[in-house]
């Protein structure tokens, strides 16, 4: 699969799974500690309620989530998990030299998380 159509389909991905699978998948590839930071959590109870269906996350919450999952997975799809883990805490110039994991913990907002996926997009078509 080509870069570019690995990363239409993991956006769509993104915007049409739950929220409880969108963790699931996080939680697998990259462990519960990094999820429960990536979502602003202090603890795992949250993302185990998500993950179970018997919660859901909020709405800014959700939105972290799927940014996440798709900048994530796009980068794990070019290269490997350890590379998009160690993209996620490294930083990057578009965010103001801070990490992509401590914006999208940080976001309040879809303003403050424009810069990730187009940043995954760009760090994941590098592999070419």
């Amino acid at each position: 699969m080509t870069p570019e159509l690995l990363s239409e389909s993991i956006e769509s991905e993104a915007r049409a799974g739950s929220p409880e699978t969108l963790v699931g998948v996080l939680v697998r590839q990259f462990g519960d500690q990094l999820c429960v930071y990536l979502c602003g959590l202090t603890d795992t109870v949250l993302l185990s309620a998500w993950m179970s269906g018997t919660d859901q996350p909020n709405s800014i919450q959700e939105l972290r989530i799927r940014t996440a999952y798709t900048a994530a997975r796009m980068i794990a799809g070019a290269y490997d998990e350890a590379t998009a883990e160690s993209w996620l805490f490294g930083s990057h110039p578009a965010m103001g030299d801070e990490a992509p994991a401590w914006v999208v913990r940080h976001a309040r907002s879809a303003e403050d998380l424009r810069q990730v996926v187009p940043a995954a997009k760009a760090f994941a078509r590098s592999s070419e």
